[in-house]
């Protein structure tokens, strides 16, 4: 996140954002508050902050209460999403009482056949039939649906994205991504 400070429109590089030093080790979630409210200060407004992946923080990681603390600090103008596959977890729970946290489950995220058309048509001719298949064979799903159209973009007849095993190729690209990813880490 302090990389990623110093890139914000108008930043100050020689002031830095608050260092984790042994002293603040007994505080982590008062640490976590004010580095929160440094780094919102300096954010243009409005903003967001997209916290992706957020299921990989263990549920009993001190993260969460530190985090948690810190959302406290998010001023107006600033928005915060998070990204998880899994519910919040109960340090957040607060900010659900309080109605300062909404949930947005992948029903709500899932595209509308209209939604669909409108993806597919400002990217590929396409009928009302194939615009049923894709979001058939998609699910609604936005990435699934880029990738099937991409399909048709290259040639590949609206018929043969129906098959069944059309879907390998959508399951190949992703399995590429999260094996190409883990070979950097590794």
């Amino acid at each position: 996140l302090g990389l990623a400070a110093k890139s914000l429109p108008g930043a100050k590089k020689h002031l830095a954002l608050p260092l984790l030093t042994p002293e603040y080790l007994l505080d982590v979630p008062g640490f976590a508050r004010r580095y929160f409210r440094e780094l919102f200060s300096r954010f243009p407004l409005p903003s967001a902050v997209v916290f992706d992946n957020f299921q990989e923080i263990p549920e009993d990681s001190p993260l969460h209460p530190a985090l948690a603390g810190a959302f406290s600090e998010i001023p107006d103008g600033v928005h915060v999403i998070v990204i998880s596959r899994v519910d919040t977890p109960a340090p957040y729970s607060r900010y659900s009482a309080n109605q300062t946290l909404t949930l947005v489950d992948f029903e709500q995220m899932k595209l509308t056949v209209e939604e669909t058309q409108a993806i597919v048509r400002l990217q590929h001719e396409a009928d009302n039939s194939t615009v049923e298949r894709l979001h058939a064979q998609s699910g609604g799903w936005a990435a699934g649906l880029t990738l099937l159209i991409e399909q048709l973009r290259r040639g590949v007849a609206a018929e043969e994205i129906a098959r069944p095993d059309s879907l390998q190729n959508v399951f190949n690209y992703f399995a590429d991504q999260i094996f190409d990813k883990e070979s950097l880490e590794n």
